[in-house]
């Protein structure tokens, strides 16, 4: 009996030593995590597109002590690749166990992320990961689940643009909607772009050529958003060409700056094809600035730039001064034809750099 009492006193020093050697930041319940979807294959039908497509549950996973906090993120991508294209991880914060999408959100998703054709069917994974935060490091919780989508194509949808602030030839367009503008449909229903010049005044985008409604105005959240009524109308402040770009679903505007001329060409016996003004050589174009750029071989010579054509029948952009051999002179004029003929004059040759602002008749020659 003794014997036994010495035994039993032992178990219970070593449990007490053990139960004070427990890890804080070990789980103390609960099971793996694991995720699943709705459906194993979902067809998309653009008639549903408000609808629901899949949802996404998982457990709660793990369970720890309160030094523990557990957060949950999810993010989605091709079956098999590694996540390496997927959506940004999204947080979604404590207590969460389920992500939805839309019938349009993931035909987007099929479409705009990853390119797919429409009409396919691709496989995908989700996955969900349960981050710990605390003092120290704690390895997170995944789990991923797989399944198929078929994409719907994309019906056709003209859009127009209209407004006092859109010119042409001069004048500005108006609000009479059979006047208005045809976007080019970059994205089937989705986005569209179109090169306009523009004064300061009003402008909106419609979706046909009978009617100012419904109609694509200036958002309250996004850089617009549909009307059926009333829209609020964007605004141009200022005298400008512009390609306007939007795209309806994601509610964004984007308006690319061009300078007075899309095009300019370097001609003269230092450049690549000399005098020949029919192989005149192009710049090359700095978007949404009025920089044009040349990188490459010049020779000892002449140069000048032709604007927007390469012929001789057009405005040049000139030296200042005739045979210009100053390259640290940045000033730069611009001559209608019939004007001096005042070239800048190479007098090294080499591989140069070349940045040409027309707007501001600047220009930079650097030796490279």
């Amino acid at each position: 009996m003794r014997r036994t009492a010495i035994i039993s006193l032992s178990s219970l020093l070593l449990l007490a030593a053990c139960r004070g050697e427990e890890n804080p930041y070990a789980p103390i319940g609960g099971e793996r995590i694991s995720i699943a979807s709705s459906a194993d294959e979902v067809i998309l039908d653009q008639s549903q597109d408000k609808q629901t497509a899949v949802t996404f549950t998982w457990n709660k996973g793990y369970s720890y002590n309160d030094n523990v906090k557990v957060t949950y993120c999810f993010k989605i991508d091709i079956a098999d690749n590694n996540f390496a294209t997927a959506t940004e991880l999204e947080v979604l914060g404590e207590d969460v166990y389920e992500k939805s999408y839309t019938v349009e959100q993931l035909n987007d998703l099929c479409l705009e992320q990853w390119n797919i054709t429409p009409g396919e069917m691709v496989r995908l994974e989700a996955k969900v990961i349960a981050r710990h935060t605390a003092d120290k490091f704690i390895m997170p919780q995944v789990a991923v689940t797989a399944f198929d989508v078929k994409t719907y194509k994309l019906t056709s949808a003209p859009l127009y643009i209209i407004g006092d602030a859109v010119t042409v030839d001069g004048s500005p367009l108006g609000w009479d909607p059979s006047k208005a503008l045809k976007m080019n449909e970059e994205v089937l229903s989705r986005i569209y772009s179109i090169k306009c010049d523009f004064t300061p005044g009003e402008y909106l985008f419609i979706k046909s050529n009978t009617s100012l409604t419904p109609a694509y105005g200036k958002g309250s959240e996004t850089a617009i958003q549909e009307y059926q009524s009333g829209p609020v109308r964007l605004v141009m402040e200022r005298e400008q060409s512009y390609t306007v770009r939007v795209n309806i679903k994601k509610g964004t505007l984007d308006l690319i700056y061009h300078p007075a001329y899309d095009n300019i060409y370097m001609v003269g016996d230092a450049t690549p094809n000399g005098w020949t003004i029919e192989d005149a050589t192009p710049l090359v174009w700095t978007e949404n600035t009025g920089e044009f750029v040349y990188e490459g071989p010049l020779k000892t010579g002449e140069l000048k730039f032709a604007a927007g054509e390469a012929s001789w029948d057009v405005p040049f952009y000139m030296a200042t001064t005739a045979g210009q051999e100053d390259l640290t002179v940045t000033s730069v004029q611009f001559v209608p034809p019939g004007g001096p003929d005042n070239k800048w004059k190479i007098t090294e040759a080499g591989n140069y750099r070349i940045t040409l602002d027309i707007d501001r008749l600047r220009i930079k020659f650097e030796k490279i």
